[in-house]
């Protein structure tokens, strides 16, 4: 391995020490709660999970067998989650757990289940024969950031259905030994989900291919091990510009792969890779789904090559950020979310959506072009792609449409597989239509006119033979009665 200069070896250096330094406080903190609750006890009470590792309520102190906490899931030291059913309080990674349905408050208030409380989860308003979509945040994330509840509302407009967020303890302070630190708990929390689907597949009548996980950056790494952690495959994971980091190199059963779910589809904007990883270079840089969409070549964004008249190589660091008009974190949010707008180059005191904090533009434009791509449909040309082996092939112009109309984001379509590309605007809306290429409406009315075409074809075709063998018989009927005439 070569450095290009001296900074850049020392800060991989640095951040080397840093990550060996965070392995053994995790190492430590995941040994002193074994003490408590068991990792490889597993209960069939919710039904067997792969791989999952589940609680029974019988180890654990002042707990009963009133059926108020008979299975969990690998749970940790950092917050607290009480069962009221039975009075158990036990410690768990995830920290909250929201709940909209249309049929609570219209779905513009929460509920919160607790995981492994039964009655709680009994007496919730999910429908399980709805479809379930599942939201988890990244790194500094929350569950009520405003990129999260702006989705709730389009998908709930969108159809029926039930949306959970997620929240984790994705760290406090944008600084690398936290991170290192939040990423120990990944795989724990997405078998706590798991383990979440398995109540609410028995308590609530869930489907496993009704649900659609929804994850940004490490978010998206949790949802792939949602997808290792159960029994049945669930439909679908969308990872939204999955964390690389720490993350790369790694194999499928440790990140986010296409093996976790019937389809897989990932969008990377922030997929670059460098020796400053830590200022610039959150994604990952490689193919993980069945799909994978690569906007502006999947690197950086327009929208972010210029934040506050700055530039920084398309992230918008923390040391560049600041309160807007003296405004404060919005719903705990630890993130500047731009789920809705963009930087006015030129006024540097505006900022089109709420929030202070940043960790990195590009990265967070996955999140902002998912959130967009609900306003639109597959009768719309917005959001178009097109299959490429790489984005310069793309550039010039070499790339056909490809068998089927595949849109990033939400009407992602599951035949096309492969990786696709797209540019987008630098101001919002950021899709931008391919009048070269069919929408798919327009593919749909083509198919359906051509099968249309094709059963007319064997009527007809079916017509002219029976007419065919019916005149065959009148001729041959013809010839016997003169063959018999006296």
């Amino acid at each position: 391995m070569q450095f290009s200069d001296r900074s850049q070896l020392q800060l991989t250096t640095f951040n080397c020490l840093l990550f060996v330094i965070s392995c053994a406080i995790n190492w430590r903190s995941v040994t002193a709660s074994k003490d408590t609750f068991d990792l490889n006890n597993n209960s069939s009470d919710f039904g067997n999970s792969k791989g999952a590792s589940d609680l029974q309520a019988s180890s654990l102190p002042g707990s009963s067998q009133d059926g108020s906490l008979h299975n969990g899931s690998l749970l940790l030291h950092h917050s607290t989650s009480s069962s009221s059913d039975g009075g158990v309080k036990v410690k768990s990674m995830i920290e909250k757990i929201f709940l909209w349905t249309p049929s609570y408050e219209s779905g513009q208030s929460y509920e919160l289940l607790v995981l492994g409380n039964k009655s709680n989860i009994s007496s919730s308003h999910l429908q399980g024969h709805q479809p379930t979509y599942i939201i988890v945040h990244g790194f500094l994330g929350d569950g009520l950031e405003p990129w999260i509840l702006e989705s709730k509302q389009k998908l709930l407009e969108l159809h029926r259905c039930n949306v959970i967020s997620v929240q984790w303890p994705s760290g406090s302070e944008y600084f690398v030994i936290d991170y290192y630190h939040v990423v120990f708990h990944v795989p724990y929390v997405g078998k706590e989900i798991a383990a979440l689907l398995a109540q609410l597949a028995q308590l609530k009548s869930l489907k496993y291919s009704d649900v659609h996980i929804i994850g940004h950056s490490l978010g998206a790494h949790i949802a792939g091990f949602v997808g290792k952690n159960v029994p049945t495959p669930i439909a679908r994971i969308s990872g939204l510009d999955p964390a690389g980091l720490s993350f790369r190199g790694t194999g499928p059963s440790q990140r986010l792969d296409k093996t976790d779910a019937l389809y897989v589809d990932v969008i990377h904007t922030n997929g670059c890779r460098n020796y400053l990883v830590w200022t610039d270079c959150f994604g990952f840089d490689v193919a993980l789904g069945h799909t994978d969409f690569w906007p502006n070549g999947g690197r950086h964004q327009p929208a972010c090559q210029n934040w506050a008249g700055l530039p920084v190589n398309g992230s918008r660091r923390l040391n560049e950020s600041r309160p807007v008009n003296g405004s404060r974190p919005v719903n705990g949010s630890r993130h500047f979310n731009n789920t809705s707008g963009s930087v006015n180059n030129t006024d540097y005191t505006r900022v089109s959506v709420a929030g202070s904090w940043s960790v990195g533009c590009d990265h967070m434009m996955s999140h902002t072009y998912f959130v967009e791509s609900l306003n639109y449909s597959r009768s719309s040309g917005l959001f178009l792609s097109r299959p490429c082996p790489s984005y310069e092939e793309y550039e010039s112009g070499n790339c056909s449409c490809g068998s089927v109309p595949q849109y990033m984001g939400y009407f992602a379509d599951q035949r096309g597989r492969g990786d696709f590309y797209l540019n987008t605007s630098a101001v919002p809306p950021y899709a931008l239509p391919d009048p070269g290429c069919p929408t798919g409406a327009q593919a749909d009315l083509f198919l359906l006119s051509l099968v249309v075409a094709l059963v007319l074809l064997v009527l007809i075709t079916c017509l002219v033979l029976l007419m065919t063998c019916h005149g065959l018989k009148r001729a041959a009927m013809c010839s016997y009665g003169e063959g018999v005439r006296p």
